[in-house]
């Protein structure tokens, strides 16, 4: 029996089906009246605009805002709109902002639902949704689902950016029930033929004129039309007793890029001292890799310097540097790491 190796990309769409009643059509959910209906400020300067819009001839201009949380916001009460506790609802809208906060290059921006129960004053507060790299000038849809609990009195949605400087503008929001399917499984048996499966024709090339009834056609699937990937742990990754963990992810998971979960953070790698030969703890692959988050949180290093002794020798212009091991601000990534000397504030070049 002969083989020929054949490279195949499969294309895989899921359809899902979602309720088409918008909850909000009648409480202006398209910012279209003027003045603005049922949306309230929440601390800032709501006004109607047709500078920006996303849908229809107008939107909700945001500004004057001197918290973080202020922004746009709809409250929904049993009276007003009739939601079902235990019911889950996905509200989704559209955001543009006008303007970035000083030296920022994007904005963190959350729809948040604060609950009110009945019979108290407790109130919770839950993210519907986070989009944590949100860029100026254009529109970016937010929005997320949830489940509502008993005993709630009222709920209400608003929006929050991380910069309390930042104007911006709403626009086409939406807010529908979502319907679980209890056939979704029989239909999925059902459909997998429509949705998992195709046909494939393959042309083979026979110049020679062979006999191809001793040939059997092998499909290896190279590459995937989504990338997909995954996290690693470098610990596993460089350990000889774990070999088919990287096993797994070259030729099981098949994935196309991974990003390192925490071995490259600064606390997990370089909370000691400043070496940069530790290739145990690098992850050397064919595969791309996502550069991950190497200071987060308070995080940030705490450098010691060589003492008069020589240990731990940092060379600082053919001499040695003093013990110092006050904290140190990191700017930005090089080859070369220079010592800090005696003064402030300091500034620490370093290299991955």
């Amino acid at each position: 029996m002969k083989w020929v190796q054949v490279g195949l990309v499969l294309s895989i769409k899921i359809v899902v089906v979602l309720s088409t009643t918008n909850l909000l059509a009648s409480r202006n959910g398209d910012l279209e009246a003027d003045p603005i209906t049922f949306w309230t400020p929440g601390g800032s300067t709501l006004a109607s605009s047709t500078v920006h819009v996303h849908g229809g001839s107008r939107s909700a201009y945001i500004s004057g805002r001197s918290q973080y949380w202020e922004g746009i916001e709809h409250t929904f009460t049993n009276d007003t709109l009739d939601l079902t506790m235990d019911n889950i609802y996905a509200f989704v809208g559209f955001i543009r902002l006008e303007n970035l906060a000083p030296g920022q290059l994007y904005e963190e921006v959350e729809v948040m639902m604060e609950q009110k129960f009945y019979n108290t004053e407790v109130r919770g507060y839950y993210i519907i949704s986070r989009s944590t790299h949100t860029p100026i000038g254009t529109w970016v849809e937010v929005g997320g689902d949830f489940k509502l609990v008993d005993n709630l009195e009222r709920i209400r949605i608003y929006i929050q950016v991380t910069s309390k400087e930042v104007n911006y503008y709403f626009d086409t929001a939406s807010l529908v029930e979502l319907v679980p399917d209890p056939n979704w499984m029989a239909n999925a048996e059902a459909n997998i033929n429509l949705y998992r499966k195709a046909n494939l024709d393959v042309t083979v090339l026979n110049p020679e004129n062979m006999n191809l009834n001793d040939y059997t056609i092998e499909l290896v699937q190279d590459k995937s039309e989504f990338g997909h990937g995954t996290a690693i742990r470098t610990d596993l990754w460089t350990d000889p007793t774990y070999s088919y963990y990287p096993d797994t992810v070259y030729n099981i998971l098949k994935a196309e890029w991974v990003t390192v979960e925490n071995g490259l953070r600064w606390k997990n790698m370089e909370a000691v001292e400043l070496p940069h030969d530790r290739p145990n703890r690098n992850v050397q692959m064919h595969l791309g890799q996502d550069d991950h988050s190497r200071f987060t949180g308070e995080h940030f290093p705490r450098v010691p310097f060589a003492d008069t002794t020589g240990t731990n020798p940092f060379i600082c212009n053919g001499t040695r540097c003093t013990s110092r091991t006050e904290p140190v601000q990191v700017v930005r990534f090089q080859k070369r790491t220079p010592c800090i000397q005696d003064g402030g504030p300091e500034i620490l070049h370093l290299s991955p």
